[in-house]
């Protein structure tokens, strides 16, 4: 009977401490967790280390503190919490310890009591409820702590872990707990459940976004508001109505946390903002604005990448843009003609052209990566879209615009893989070996595209043959997007480039014998003598590669004069005009309009014939010294193979080595001597000298 009643008390403390074993934060359980990276909690898969029979708790994530973000002005006032009794419960002896914790909700922050149940965080309701701008309430009878914030509420129990929101039964995995007389709830489900997002910085705090409705799951920034639109439909951002299978960016989170902090700093997250989220970059001043209030906003567009930002609000049942832009370059507002917002489609995931609708705000990790729902359910059969290709990027950086530019880069339409940076790695690899073609492993480091970035992550790169007969036959990714740019990272330079522009282009354009357009421009040589030396001879007036060949982000790379198209307008730019006024306007867009000026675009063109003219009289000179280096080659190889030890051929050797590498290098460079004027002055000096010399030895 003893040893009955034993077991039966040790039935119960297990099954108590099964009760207890919870997962993230008290979250609903459909919810995808956020702290850590627990795969069981994600993805439903056994934990090889926890206990049969018990859920694991999820372990805190190692996560950088973000760096300050400025914050969105105060869209409405908060409203004083009501007064709410305390229960005079005493907690249990095995009460967990108080500790404080940094809690951010818009414009308010405070240090409120927090304890940790099984890894989880519960917050002192009636301060959360404070901070957030509610209502507690608690029912000393039946032990039900209630939150109310605006028309939700949620009700917990102490005593039975029941829940409800909105009277709705709901599951959650850690219940109210009671510590020195006072109500811990846990902070996520409560938050998410009164319409706020919620997120977690181990070196910051939490911080909540007080939005206008209820988010979308992971959505990262408030949701649309739920009030229907004329038509009845909702509009912007919202789940339900967006494209299917999309979980959001902190579902990501959970397995993918330094790539996801990673993104959260970079202009791509910021593409579409919500004004109450916290954090949001707001460039604009609301208070020399007279052509819209604050409150009309309802998304930001823009983050002041190219000079301005955009404010959308609705209008007669659309979102529209709203009638002034703000240029931070001038730092004023400059009148703009309202209409339809129809960009969601870049600057969101998930978007439904079909009921308008989009899943999360910004450039997220599916709007890359495709919807993840089929991934967190099977992780391991299921992979994302990943590649090293353009057509990661083509969707909004397509057609008329960077992608879509490089396609044209040097090569006739419709043969892409014949040249240019994108065709160079196929072009090359897969051409015939003939005698004294030669590729390998040291060719690779600057054509393709997936060796360049795996040396960046620092991988083991591919190899050669990894891309003519193994895992990699099928990539013949040349350089890409992703070779410039990190796609996931702030790197603290313009554009996400993974390096300054000038090192970005030299990382491949300083090969002196076969890529030498940045050393000539640059470092301003090598001339060959024929003592073996070199000399250099800097440019006289120093630029970066990207002055001319990518002036308004200009992806054919193509210098001079260049028509660009962006957004659907096509503005026609010389590079020249920037520095040299006497080669025409920088551009043909009139300062004062703001329009295309055809007299200008006349003007732009007639500047380009001044550069063409010195080209013109570079290869004037050089085309006579190339046919003489010719005809000394041929006779010095002649000679050498009648008889290599002759004195004519030792003699005259040095001089025909240095002239056949002074003609290679004005060929392999490229510009007919633009990148650098005196370095060709120098080197057609020493081209002539040693012509002579070996014309001479070689009588």
């Amino acid at each position: 009977m003893r040893k009955s009643l034993v077991a039966a008390v040790l039935i119960g403390v297990l099954a108590m401490v099964a009760l207890a074993a919870v997962a993230l934060d008290g979250s609903q359980v459909a919810a995808k967790p956020t702290f850590g990276s627990n795969c069981a909690s994600c993805h439903g898969v056994p934990n090889p280390t926890a206990a049969p029979g018990k859920e694991p708790a999820a372990a805190p994530t190692k996560e950088p503190a973000a760096p300050a973000k400025e914050q969105a002005p105060a869209a409405s006032k908060e409203s004083a919490p009501a007064k709410a009794s305390q229960p005079a419960a005493k907690p249990a002896a095995s009460a967990p310890a108080n500790k404080e914790i940094s809690v951010t909700c818009g414009n308010k922050t405070a240090k409120l009591a927090s304890v940790t149940v099984n890894g989880n965080t519960l917050i002192e309701g009636r301060a959360l409820a404070s901070l957030i701008g509610g209502s507690t309430s608690w029912d000393n009878k039946a032990k039900e702590v209630t939150i109310a914030l605006g028309n939700s509420k949620v009700t917990m129990s102490a005593k039975t872990k029941a829940a409800s929101v909105n009277g709705q039964e709901a599951k959650v995995t850690v219940g109210v707990t009671l510590v020195g007389g006072k109500v811990f709830v846990p902070v996520r489900f409560v938050a998410e459940s009164l319409g706020l997002w919620v997120d977690y910085d181990r070196a910051k705090g939490i911080t909540m976004g007080a939005g206008k409705g209820a988010p979308a799951a992971g959505s990262g920034s408030a949701a649309a508001p739920a009030t229907p639109a004329a038509g009845g439909k909702t509009l912007g951002l919202n789940k339900d109505l967006a494209l299917p299978g999309y979980v959001g960016s902190t579902t990501c989170k959970g397995c993918h946390p330094d790539a996801y902090d990673s993104w959260q700093q970079t202009r791509h997250s910021k593409m579409l903002q919500d004004p109450d989220s916290p954090g949001a970059i707001v460039l604009g001043d609301f208070s020399t604005n007279k052509y819209f209030k604050w409150e009309d906003v309802r998304y930001i567009v823009g983050n002041g990448l190219e000079g301005g930002q955009r404010y959308v609000g609705e209008i007669d049942g659309k979102l529209m843009y709203l009638p002034a832009t703000w240029d931070n370059e001038k730092r004023q507002w400059v009148k703009a003609d309202p209409r339809e917002y129809t960009c969601a489609g870049c600057h969101t995931a998930g978007f439904n052209k079909e009921t308008g609708n989009w899943a999360e705000n910004g450039i997220t990790c599916e709007s890359c990566h495709g919807p993840g729902a089929e991934h967190v359910k099977n992780p391991m059969q299921v992979k994302p879209k990943v590649s090293t290709s353009v057509d990661m990027c083509s969707s909004c950086h397509g057609d008329d615009r960077q992608t879509g530019a490089m396609k044209k880069m040097w090569v006739p339409e419709g043969e892409e893989n014949t040249g240019g940076h994108l065709g160079l790695f196929a072009h090359e690899i897969d051409a015939v070996n003939a005698p004294g073609y030669h590729y390998s492993d040291r060719c690779l480091g600057c054509h393709s595209a997936t060796y360049i970035v795996a040396q960046k992550k620092g991988e083991t790169p591919p190899t050669y043959d990894d891309f003519m007969k193994g895992a990699l036959k099928e990539d013949r990714n040349g350089i890409t997007c992703v070779v410039c740019h990190d796609p996931h990272s702030n790197t603290g330079k313009e554009f996400q480039l993974r390096e300054d522009p000038l090192t970005t282009c030299m990382q491949c354009h300083d090969a002196p014998d076969h890529h030498p357009s940045g050393t000539v421009m640059v470092k301003g040589g090598p001339i060959y003598k024929p003592d073996g030396s070199k000399a250099y001879v800097g440019a006289a007036k120093q630029a970066d590669c990207v002055s001319c060949h990518m002036l308004e982000g200009n992806h054919t790379f193509k210098p001079g004069v260049v028509p660009i198209t962006s957004h659907g307008a096509t503005t026609t730019y010389n590079a020249c005009g920037n520095c040299h006024t006497e080669f025409g306007p920088a551009s043909d867009i009139n300062e004062e309009t703001g329009k295309v000026d055809p007299a200008l675009t006349e003007a732009v063109k007639q500047g380009e014939a001044a550069w063409r003219a010195i080209q013109a009289k570079n290869e004037e000179e050089f085309e006579p010294l190339k046919a003489r280096q010719e005809a000394v080659q041929k006779k010095f190889d002649d000679l050498k193979k009648a008889d290599p030890n002759s004195t004519k051929v030792k003699g005259a050797e040095p001089y025909v080595t240095a002239a056949f590498k002074n003609v290679e290098i004005f060929e392999n460079d490229g510009s007919k001597g633009i990148h650098n004027m005196k370095y060709v002055e120098a080197a057609f000096a020493q081209l002539e000298a040693d012509l002579a010399k070996a014309e001479e030895l070689l009588k």
